[in-house]
């Protein structure tokens, strides 16, 4: 039997729902209240022979104008686990749009404590 303390572990947390966010400034803002605002759940799958892991997930959300993706591990939580920057913002002008996001990558996410 060997000594105590042979290694760490580190576990890794993953995301499980994706939101839209309005932003400026370090301060992001979501639609949680609205009422046809909904966060997705994102489906992880394993690629490349499980060496990488990207997700999937579809957002309902109102009209208006998104540039931060926002990450959750409940569906209405408050509580952000972590954020990214769009590359180009999203503005829709129907009262009630559709969002795929694919790929989504976790070595992209930026830690809510950052902010």
């Amino acid at each position: 039997m060997s000594g105590g303390g042979d290694g760490v572990l580190t576990p890794i947390v993953w995301p499980t729902y994706i939101g839209v966010a309005s932003g400026i400034n370090g301060t992001v803002t979501e639609p949680i209240g609205h009422a046809d605002y909904e966060r997705g759940q994102i489906f992880w799958t394993p690629v490349d022979d499980a060496r990488q892991v990207i997700g999937r997930s579809r957002i309902t959300c109102p009209a208006g104008e998104y540039n931060f993706f926002v990450y959750f591990q409940h569906p209405t939580a408050r509580r952000l686990v972590g954020f990214v920057e769009m590359d180009h913002p999203v503005r829709f002008t129907a009262p009630v749009n559709v969002l795929d996001v694919e790929p989504i990558e976790n070595h992209d996410l930026q830690l809510a404590a950052r902010m």
